[in-house]
């Protein structure tokens, strides 16, 4: 075989990786719609944007204690092809009437990403329980997941920690969750 036919074949094999490598990283945006978890009255959505290796999120949701941080993560499992759900109170298994992060966990899975500010603080929410959050994250840099291992999202879960219990603000319990389906 010649050396042009050598590098024909090269430039075709490189593009077929080029188009493969796009097709395993789609632009896409998802939106979650975020529901109370622990009768905490909590709603919102979530929308989380891909575009390449740049991860969006913007998050606006009610009902939160007030003047407080409120962690938020993109959960799932640690098999990618299992679906992160929601979980309801069947998954309470000490009967507190509470779903723990570890009774939780075996639905929508472990912390992927955590979404704060560019230092990693949780978000405060206002005076009124109101959160409006927004960042972007480079996957695969500064400690965050690469793409690769965040995809498929559509197999994903958003979830709001941070919850007043018999007046005490308990910032680790789930207030809320959403599954991510692509728009």
């Amino acid at each position: 075989m010649s050396k042009t036919k050598k590098f024909l074949l090269s430039a075709a094999s490189l593009s077929l990786l080029a188009t493969a490598a796009q097709a395993n990283h789609p632009d896409a945006t998802y939106v979650a719609e975020l529901n109370s978890l622990n009768n905490s009255g909590v709603t919102g959505t979530a929308t989380v944007a891909i575009r390449g290796d740049l991860l969006t999120v913007v998050i606006a949701a009610t009902g939160l204690t007030a003047d407080q941080p409120h962690a938020q993560h993109i959960h799932g499992q640690s098999d990618k092809t299992v679906n992160a759900f929601c979980p309801d109170i069947s998954v309470d298994t000490d009967g507190d009437n509470l779903v723990t992060i570890p009774e939780g966990a075996g639905s929508y899975g472990g912390v992927l990403i955590s979404l704060g500010d560019d230092a990693g603080a949780s978000p405060v929410v206002d005076a009124s329980g109101n959160l409006a959050y927004s960042q972007t994250f480079t996957l695969g840099a500064n400690g965050n997941i690469a793409t690769p291992d965040l995809l498929p999202l559509e197999n994903r879960a958003v979830v709001l920690h941070g919850l007043s219990v018999m007046g005490t603000y308990d910032g680790a319990l789930p207030a809320a969750c959403g599954e991510l389906v692509e728009q």
